[in-house]
Parts: C-alpha cells; sequence; structure tokens
C-alpha cells in the first residue's frame, strides 16, 4: 500500500475576466495615436482570440493532469495531448509577446505629418 499524496495542481490565478481584460486592451489601443481603427480593431482581435485560446487550453489541460494524475496508464493514454495542450498555450503566449511588440513599436513612432496642417502652419 503506498501513501502517496495527489499532486498538487496550480490553478490559473484570473483576476480579472476575459471581458475586462478586453475592455482593457481595447482602451490601451484608443491612447495609441499612429494606429488607426482597422489596426487597432485586427490587434483587439488576436488579443482576443490568443486569450481565449490560452484560457481554453489550460483548462483542459488541468482537466487531463487530474485524470493523469495518479495514474501511469491514463497518463500513458493522455500525455500526447496534454503535450498539445502545453504548446497551444505556448504559442497564445507567443502571439501576445509579438502583439505587445507590434503595439510598442507603433507607439513609439513618431506621428505621420498631415500635409494639409503643416500647409497651415505656414
Amino acid at each position: 500500500m503506498t501513501n502517496e499524496k495527489e499532486p498538487e495542481i496550480v490553478p490559473l490565478t484570473e483576476e480579472k475576466s476575459i471581458d475586462e481584460k478586453l475592455n482593457d486592451f481595447s482602451d490601451l489601443l484608443k491612447k495609441i495615436e499612429n494606429a488607426d481603427s482597422k489596426q487597432s480593431q485586427l490587434w483587439l482581435e488576436i488579443y482576443k482570440n490568443a486569450t481565449i485560446d490560452r484560457t481554453n487550453a489550460y483548462v483542459m489541460f488541468i482537466k487531463l493532469v487530474r485524470i493523469s494524475a495518479m495514474s501511469s496508464t491514463e497518463h500513458a493514454t493522455h500525455g500526447r495531448a496534454m503535450s498539445s495542450y502545453i504548446e497551444r498555450m505556448q504559442k497564445s503566449n507567443e502571439q501576445l509577446v509579438k502583439l505587445s511588440e507590434m503595439i510598442s513599436k507603433a507607439d513609439n513612432e513618431e506621428p505621420m505629418l498631415d500635409k494639409d496642417k503643416l500647409y497651415n502652419s505656414f
């Protein structure tokens, strides 16, 4: 008889709902002067998809971890699927990092010169 303690699963701490995160992100995009509305909308969609994908992959991963935690047979059965969920979360993280790089670059660029405004200033 083994007295194995079930491994502790570290929960994903969500202080904000996905809707709250999307609203915050949308507010951030509104502050960027060098982004047009189509670009901002695309960035918001990328953020939404990556955030939802990451959360869904995490939920499914945790379900499989709980099933597989104490059984090597279950682990052998579900190990590949758990790995694919980890890969999905990693890909979502990479998308979010790339998105933040694009936004940072746009935020740091000099605004384009408005020809009419420049002409009127003389």
